[in-house]
C-alpha cells in the first residue's frame, strides 16, 4: 500500500523516511513516551533502522507528525499488518513527544489514518494498547474503538469504518 502525505488542521502527516529515524529514535526514547510501548526498553538508531527496514519490506505504512506549518518531528503513526483480502489493519505506534500532547495532534493523526484506510478499502482496524495508559485508552474509546480483550497488561481494541 502507498504511503501519502497529508495535510491537516493542525498536523502534516508525512511519509517516514530514513532520514527522519534520528528524530523517530530519539522521540520514542523520551521520558513520557518510552513508557507506553509494550517494550518500554530504549531502542538504538541501529535497532530503529532495522525496524523501519523490516517495516518497508512488509508494507507497513508509517507517518511521522509534524506541526503543520514546521518542518519539527513531533511523533508518529503507522499501520501495519495490513491485509487488503480480509480488509484489516493494525494501527499503531502513535506517538507524541510530551511537549507536543494536548494540542490535539494525536486525535488528528489517528482521524486521518482512519479515513485514509476507509477509503483504501479497509474496513476493520485492530490495536493492542497497555492498560496503564490511560490517556491512549480515552482517545480510543472517544474515536469509537471497542475493547475485545483485556490481559494482564495489555488491552486489544477493534474499530469498525
Amino acid at each position: 500500500m502507498e504511503t501519502p502525505n497529508f495535510l491537516g488542521g493542525n498536523i502534516r502527516l508525512l511519509q517516514m523516511r530514513e532520514r527522519d529515524l534520528p528524530a523517530i529514535c530519539e522521540c520514542r526514547n523520551t521520558g513520557g513516551v518510552r513508557e507506553r510501548f509494550m517494550d518500554a526498553e530504549e531502542v538504538t538508531e541501529e535497532s530503529t533502522r532495522q525496524w523501519f527496514e523490516k517495516c518497508i519490506e512488509e508494507g507497513d505504512c508509517l507517518w511521522v507528525i509534524c506541526p503543520r506549518d514546521t518542518e519539527n518531528i513531533v511523533g508518529m503513526v503507522s499501520l501495519y499488518g495490513i491485509d487488503v483480502a480480509e480488509s484489516m489493519a493494525q494501527f499503531g505506534r502513535l506517538m507524541v513527544l510530551p511537549e507536543f500532547q494536548r494540542f490535539g495532534y494525536a486525535r488528528e493523526a489517528l482521524a486521518t489514518v482512519m479515513g485514509w484506510a476507509k477509503y483504501s478499502g479497509l474496513d476493520h482496524l485492530m490495536l493492542e494498547v497497555r492498560n496503564d495508559n490511560r490517556p491512549a485508552i480515552l482517545l480510543y474509546e472517544s474515536t469509537g474503538w471497542e475493547t475485545e480483550v483485556i490481559e494482564e497488561e495489555v488491552r486489544v481494541m477493534s474499530r469498525s469504518l
